[in-house]
Order: C-alpha cells, then structure tokens, then sequence
C-alpha cells in the first residue's frame, strides 16, 4: 500500500496525481493518525478557505498572514494551527527552555497513543532544542519513530512525533505545495 491508501477512506493508485487539496488532506491525515476531528475540521478549511480565514483571522494575524496572501498559504496555516489544537503538533520558541521542551513535547496524543515515553534526565539542562529532538530521535528510533517538523518561516519548531516510515512520504508531499516538513534535527 503506498501513500495515497486511504485518502477520504477511499484506496488511490500510487501513480493519480493529487490535487493540492488532497496533498494537504493527507498530510493532515498522516500528521494526526488518522484523527477524525482534526479531519473534519481540516474539510472545513479546505471547502471555504476564505469562510476559515474570516473565522480564524487572529490566529492568520498572530503569525504574520492576512487575507492577502494565497490560498495554499491559508491552507497551510489552518493545517498547522488544527494539527496544534487537535494536540498532534505543538509550537516551540526556538529558544525553548528544557522543562517547556519536556511539557510541549509530552503532551502530544501521539505520544501517550504510541507510547512514546522518554527519560527527561537525558536531556541536558544546558541544551537546546536541537539537542533534545536529537535525544527524542535516538530514544524513539527503535519503536520506529522521530520527531518531525513542520517548517512556517519563523523562528518557532511545529513538532510532532513521525513514523520513520512516513516521514519521507511527509517530506515529498509537503514539496509539492512548497512547504517543508522533515526531521527536526536536521531543519
């Protein structure tokens, strides 16, 4: 089964070309584990983007956007912001301390869903975000997972946990809407 399996829960021959809706739509869909409230709200966004801006402004604003910027942009923020408050994708300053790296970090469904649990001591007080995501890498390889982010052209990480085994289809899928997702060490 490649990528495109169970987008809108119907099976797609690896070889249809998507439309950018439906690349966004399966980026949610991996991002979240298949979350049904973090799809439905994304359908929401995806069937009237500007009728999501206008209920949404705020949130466009406090990162930088408004109405002006294009719809794939506006897609990409609502994507971004559901996968936050859906609790799949949490935001740290770049300058996050250890003990708000460890709370971000761990209270990710993923997390608790896959059993993702990791020894804080490891991380050095001393470190820095960089640091950490490498010491999450190292803990959570052997069950088949990293920590991926989601790249918005700030000084802030969009964390959340990846299957290795998804990660390059993330990566390949966020290119073709001209975003970046990839591991967080390496971003």
């Amino acid at each position: 089964m490649g990528i495109f399996r169970f987008l809108f829960g119907q099976e797609k021959a690896a070889t249809e070309v998507l439309s950018p809706q439906a690349v966004f739509s399966e980026i949610a869909r991996i991002a979240s584990d298949g979350d049904k409230e973090a799809a439905e709200r994304f359908s929401f966004c995806l069937s009237d983007i500007r009728k999501y801006y206008a209920e949404n402004r705020e949130k466009y604003f406090e990162r930088g956007f408004d109405e002006y910027d294009d719809n794939d942009t506006l897609y990409w923020i609502g994507l971004i912001d559901i996968l936050i408050s859906t609790g799949y994708v949490c935001e740290c300053d770049y300058k996050v301390d250890k003990s708000d790296f460890v709370l971000c970090i761990g209270k990710l469904k993923s997390v608790s869903a896959h059993s993702l649990f990791f020894d804080e001591e490891r991380f050095k007080e001393e470190g820095n975000i960089i640091d950490w995501c490498e010491e999450l890498d190292d803990e959570w390889e052997k069950y088949g997972w990293c920590v991926a982010d989601m790249e918005i052209d700030s000084d802030s990480y969009l964390l959340f946990p990846c299957r290795i085994s998804d990660l390059s289809t993330l990566t390949d899928l966020a290119k073709r809407i001209g975003h970046n997702i990839g591991r967080a060490v390496n971003m």
